[in-house]
């Protein structure tokens, strides 16, 4: 029987040598520094894109405050009519459609829409991408007013306030040029 034992014990030093042996080969890693990073952005006219597919909307009411608690979706962009001939005097007009929770007449939809988005279309296609956006410029329409600080260099991406209320679709005019009377500075 103390021939068992020996060999048993033999067998659990064994065992436990290997054991330490392979664990002396694994060895942890860690990070060589363990800094918290946080990081913050506040979004600016024209330099940050919309938050996904065609754009964004709030609702508004008369006194230009947001409505607590309501919906606004951006449900579609058009493009009705295209003109022009030759590059540098091509125009687009576009409707914006929005979905939102109101049915008060003097609520707003304030918009940020990207007219280069894949999903806007033309006669139920996708639009022509070769559109040149780099001298842009929208034209003065009843349905929005842009809001202070939009620019031309910020097209496609449009920002304004519609005049019609809640009921109607947003008319965007872009041309490929400036124009004399534009809605968006520089």
């Amino acid at each position: 029987m103390s021939r068992r034992l020996t060999l048993f014990s033999l067998s659990a030093v064994a065992a436990t040598a290997v054991a330490v042996l392979l664990g002396a080969g694994i060895t942890t890693t860690s990070a060589q520094w363990t800094d918290d990073a946080r990081f913050s952005a506040g979004a600016d006219v024209g330099s940050w894109p919309p938050a996904s597919g065609l754009g964004t909307c709030e609702l508004l009411d008369a006194s230009g405050a947001p409505v607590p608690g309501a919906s606004c979706t951006v449900s579609s962009i058009t493009l009705i009519e295209q003109g022009g001939l030759n590059a540098g005097q091509l125009l687009r007009e576009y409707e914006v459609a929005t979905a939102t929770s109101s049915t008060d007449p003097t609520d707003q939809v304030s918009f940020r829409v990207d007219l280069s988005a894949p999903e806007v279309i033309y006669g139920g296609q996708p639009v022509n991408p070769s559109w040149s956006w780099n001298d842009a410029s929208t034209s003065p329409e009843i349905s929005y007013t842009p809001i202070a600080g939009y620019t031309c260099g910020s097209l496609p991406l449009v920002n304004g306030v519609s005049t019609a209320g809640v009921s109607g679709p947003v008319r965007v005019t872009v041309h490929d040029h400036p124009v004399a009377d534009q809605t968006c500075a520089g």
